[in-house]
């Protein structure tokens, strides 16, 4: 194997690695936002109990249900991890120029790859096509929205509108 093949075997793996890298760090900030959120709502929870055993028997059918219901308690911690999903996605959207920069004069283009064959890999040709789709903010928010059934929360009431 030559240096070069050998150095663009490296330089793909290094990249491999530092975007499963990103995509462990953005899954961890994910989670410790879920984490965070479940301690506030134990928190909460905490100060609603009562201090003394005996003082849970005074406690209204009202509260004891707030306290029971998981459901309500969790749809914090839900519209957290909604509203850290729209911030990716929009910090996502305002690099796209930087990505698409003068992709429209590459519009159709055909380009192809061949890669020959080595000791350990397999001859391959690969054939791609370049287009660019219009789209604005506006339609690709639409998009996504309906990809993802996202606007069935809404229907069921649940707040998501307010953090979109």
């Amino acid at each position: 194997m030559n240096s070069s093949a050998t150095g663009s075997a490296w330089r793909a793996l290094a990249i491999s690695r530092r975007e499963q890298r990103y995509q462990a760090e953005g899954e961890k900030l994910r989670l410790e936002a879920a984490i965070d959120e479940q301690a506030t709502y134990i928190a909460i929870l905490r100060e609603l109990l009562p201090k003394n055993v005996y003082d849970w028997v005074a406690l209204n059918a009202v509260t004891r249900l707030v306290i029971i219901s998981s459901r309500q308690a969790n749809m914090r911690a839900n519209h957290i991890l909604f509203a850290e999903h729209l911030r990716q996605v929009f910090a996502a959207y305002t690099q796209l120029d930087a990505v698409f920069c003068g992709i429209d004069g590459l519009n159709g283009i055909t380009s192809s790859l061949y890669s020959p064959k080595t000791d350990s890999t397999v001859e391959s040709f690969r054939h791609f096509n370049n287009y660019t789709l219009p789209f604005s903010f506006k339609q690709t928010s639409e998009a996504w929205w309906q990809i993802t059934n996202l606007n069935q929360w809404i229907k069921e009431g649940d707040g998501y509108a307010k953090l979109a």
